[in-house]
């Protein structure tokens, strides 16, 4: 067997380790049975470690961009996941070996490694992040929604919630100057997503029932497609800032990494189709790519 691992080949990778460490571990617990309760215990949990320090490894988000393309990704970043790769397969080899304790040693380093790789990453991910761009699109949104509670309260004769008036609207908004002026872009941009959620709760209690249709003209397909890709590029640094500052079950993680990637994927299509001449067929993917970023955004209770 191979053990250099130099070059995992996704999936058909993952299902061999799997293979390997289920062999391995029911053998260990086999051992553990004919041992006392507590033995059994512990092979229990270095079973549970296997397969958390995998799943992590291989097939998070970080783990998939490292086995993608390493070149993308930022050198200390790459190093700590290197490392914590390289003692998942001494986990593998001692546990080949039937050494429970050396195996679980490994994995407590892997574990080490790999949250390293994941901080560095985070503020990495935070770098990237054009915080101006999205702040500007958060002020927009904000201003849209004031409008809309405003035509409704109107239209129905019915107060606006008094912390949602056009007065804490403002104060909010001075509180946003306050910290450009300050150069604290990030604590702008986190009060105005606070706003935006109060807002839509308060657009959803004055509804009552009302379907709010949003009509956008446009004079071409060419002015549509340029639309739809500003709102996909706001849309994605939203959810980075939204995924980097929220705590995820892996499955919600995995489901959202998920939806980038398929709205990702759309938008590589939709270029090609537009180089291609063919418009109409590239605004349709684009707006498919963007739907996946919507179901994306529910997740974490942002509706759009």
């Amino acid at each position: 067997m191979n053990r250099q691992h130099k070059n995992p080949s996704g999936r058909a990778f993952i299902w061999a380790m799997t293979g390997l460490l289920h062999m391995n571990v029911m053998n260990l617990q086999a051992d553990g049975e004919a041992g006392n309760g507590k033995q059994g215990k512990n092979q229990r949990q270095l079973q549970q470690k296997l397969a958390l320090v995998e799943r992590m490894l291989y097939q998070s988000p970080l783990g998939e961009a490292a086995m993608k393309d390493p070149s993308g990704m930022e050198p200390a970043v790459y190093k700590a996941w290197s490392g914590a790769k390289l003692s998942f397969e001494l986990a593998v080899d001692s546990l080949e070996k039937q050494n429970g304790g050396n195996a679980s040693a490994s994995l407590n380093s892997a574990l080490a490694f790999y949250r390293e790789a994941s901080a560095l990453n985070r503020e990495a991910k935070k770098a990237e992040v054009d915080f101006p761009a999205l702040l500007s699109d958060l002020k927009n949104r904000v201003e849209g929604y004031r409008e809309s509670l405003n035509r409704i309260a109107e239209e129905k004769n019915i107060p606006v919630a008094d912390r949602l008036g056009n007065i804490e609207v403002d104060e909010a908004l001075a509180t946003v100057k306050g910290y450009e002026e300050q150069g604290e872009i990030e604590k702008a941009v986190q009060v105005l997503q606070s706003l935006q959620a109060a807002m839509e709760s308060e657009l959803v209690l004055i509804r009552s029932g009302e379907t709010l249709v949003s009509i956008v003209e446009f004079e071409n397909l060419e002015e549509a497609f340029e639309f739809e890709i500003r709102k996909n590029e706001s849309n994605e640094k939203l959810l980075e800032l939204l995924f980097r500052n929220n705590t995820l079950s892996d499955g919600k993680r995995q489901l959202i990494s998920q939806y980038l990637q398929e709205s990702r994927d759309a938008n590589v299509r939709a270029i090609q189709f537009r180089q291609q001449g063919k418009l109409e067929a590239a605004l349709m993917t684009l707006e498919s790519g963007t739907e996946a970023q919507t179901r994306a955004l529910k997740l974490f209770g942002v509706n759009m």
